[in-house]
């Protein structure tokens, strides 16, 4: 399978009972194929690791996961040789999420499990919540502990390689706590536009 279309009539996981906003994310990638879920056999699955659990398995032709996480190389490990997938660049549109874009990796000396040339990898901005209540410093303290730290970051999850303060302030249409814009403020970083 190289494309999503390729999923036609495949054993895809979904559901995703524990982890609700997954399911619409398959939907949606199923839809850049021109495929709904009637066009796969449904494998009704709580959670990612179970997905990746019943890949491994056999129990399903394909698994959700971060990109890049541990559990994939953990599969890869696992799968023979015959099983092992590819993923490639689908020539297709990224579901209606205005921060969506595909993010380069893949190529020579990749960390990334059956990525053996450059592609692009559907991506999305993680956001980090929190309330008004917690104290200012604590949120700045965080924002430049990560910032300090991103070689750490990096080496526990190659994917963290991108971080930096400086992306973490987009032009979201909403609020950002106080500590967090006087770090940003401290630091000279401006809100970037969303794109």
């Amino acid at each position: 399978m190289k494309t999503m279309a390729d999923l036609k009539g495949k054993k895809v996981v979904m559901g995703f009972s524990a982890m609700r906003t997954i399911d619409p994310l398959v939907r949606a990638m199923l839809a850049t194929g021109g495929l709904t879920e009637k066009d796969v056999n449904a494998v009704l699955v709580p959670n990612v690791v179970r997905g990746a659990d019943d890949f491994t398995a056999g129990a399903s032709d394909m698994f959700f996961f971060a990109f890049g996480a541990p559990k994939v190389r953990e599969v890869d490990a696992t799968v023979a040789a015959s099983a092992r997938w590819k993923f490639q660049k689908a020539a297709c549109r990224p579901p209606s999420n205005p921060a969506a874009r595909l993010s380069d990796a893949g190529g020579a000396g990749t960390v990334y499990i059956g990525v053996d040339h450059p592609m692009g990898v559907y991506a999305w901005d993680n956001m980090i919540f929190t309330n008004s209540k917690v104290p200012n410093d604590v949120v700045y303290k965080m924002i430049e502990t990560l910032e300090n730290n991103k070689a750490d970051l990096a080496a526990l999850l190659p994917a963290l390689r991108e971080f930096s303060a400086a992306s973490l302030y987009k032009d979201y249409d909403i609020p950002y706590h106080p500590g967090a814009l006087k770090y940003f403020k401290d630091h000279n970083i401006a809100a970037k536009a969303v794109k």
